[in-house]
């Protein structure tokens, strides 16, 4: 008898352990019928698209000669992946071949193409737009960016005052509003929606875009234009990453051109003052903050984002 009562103990035990082995068995046969499911219903948090630097790149960069544009292909470069293609363009060779140089130096694993061309020249935009893709393969990259950094003031004047005819008018437009449209069609042709490819596109916006300003009535209306382009690309295609982005007041020529030409006495004098505050930013600064947005990737395209929406204000 005692025998059979340990036995029956003992099988008791048995089956306990057994349901218990069964139970956890259970559990790790819906976990990964859960994983597998997964994979299925949601690839894209699994297979994750390619990050936004670090991989092989094809980079537009307009108006890329000096200021803003010259401080956007350095850190943009440094932060490419090897067998990159960088394509700077501008009017102006000799800068253009300078800022090619110093990116090569800084960035010896991204190649540098420099395109001369006058975007504000309807005979010539289209010319300049065709050599910058001439030969690009775009299975070759990973990620592929169109910054718009080329723009023009325009006229400085009251609109009462601007010149007559169409010719003033139709330069400005051209350089800030056509060309752009028509290079952002181009960019879009080339690089279709493509499975494991990012695409991203940032046109510099300004605070012009959103507030008028007096006696730059023409650069207020093109970069607004510019705005409103760039956030209906970005419902057109849900999966091209599109960025406004006002750099804030810079230490620039186009700065300075707003100083000493500016029809408005109060806008000169504004922005004068501003150079000795802590509102006044050097490239450099800026560009950390692009880069910051385009790294983090949370922004929600096609929004304008200010540099003041980025980093905290000063106190006065």
């Amino acid at each position: 008898m005692r025998y059979k009562s340990q036995l029956r103990s003992v099988l008791i035990i048995y089956d306990h352990e057994l349901v218990l082995s069964l139970a956890l068995l259970r559990l790790c046969s819906l976990t990964l019928s859960y994983c597998l499911s997964s994979l299925i219903i949601w690839p894209d948090f699994i297979m994750s698209s390619p990050s936004v630097f670090g991989v092989a790149s094809f980079c537009i960069i307009t108006g890329a000669s000096r200021g803003l544009g010259r401080e956007l292909a350095l850190s943009l470069g440094s932060h490419l992946g090897d067998k990159s293609l960088m394509v700077l363009t501008a009017r102006s060779s000799a800068d253009l071949e300078d800022t090619s140089k110093q990116v090569s130096a800084c960035s010896p694993g991204v190649t540098v193409k420099t395109v001369t061309g006058d975007l504000g020249d309807e005979s010539k935009a289209e010319d300049a737009i065709t050599r910058m893709f001439e030969g690009v393969e775009c299975s070759q990259y990973q990620h592929a960016m169109l910054i718009h950094n080329a723009g023009s003031l325009g006229e400085m004047s009251y609109i009462c005052d601007l010149s007559p005819g169409l010719q003033t008018l139709r330069q400005c437009f051209t350089l800030n509003v056509t060309s752009c449209m028509a290079l952002s069609t181009k960019f879009l042709r080339v690089f279709p929606k493509r499975d494991g490819q990012r695409r991203t596109m940032v046109h510099i916006s300004s605070l012009c875009a959103i507030q008028p300003m007096k006696s730059l009535s023409l650069y207020c209306s093109t970069k607004a234009a510019r705005d409103m382009f760039m956030k209906t690309m970005a419902i057109e295609d849900s999966e091209l990453r599109v960025l406004n982005y006002s750099p804030g007041a810079l230490d620039t020529a186009m700065n300075d051109a707003i100083v000493t030409q500016a029809g408005d006495s109060e806008l000169r004098e504004k922005m004068a003052e501003n150079k000795s505050t802590p509102y006044f930013l050097t490239t450099a600064a800026t560009c950390k903050v692009l880069l910051k947005l385009l790294t983090e990737d949370t922004f929600e395209s096609g929004k304008h984002i200010d540099y003041w929406d980025v980093e905290v204000p000063p106190k006065n």
